[in-house]
């Protein structure tokens, strides 16, 4: 999932690093 603007938060993306490890960041308002 690209790094973008959701409804639930201004910034979002998940994505899998070389190990299969799934990563989901996200940026809070405030």
């Amino acid at each position: 999932m690209p790094v973008a603007e959701y409804d639930f938060s201004p910034r979002y993306g998940w994505c899998l690093d070389r190990f299969g490890v799934s990563w989901q960041m996200g940026v809070v308002a405030g």
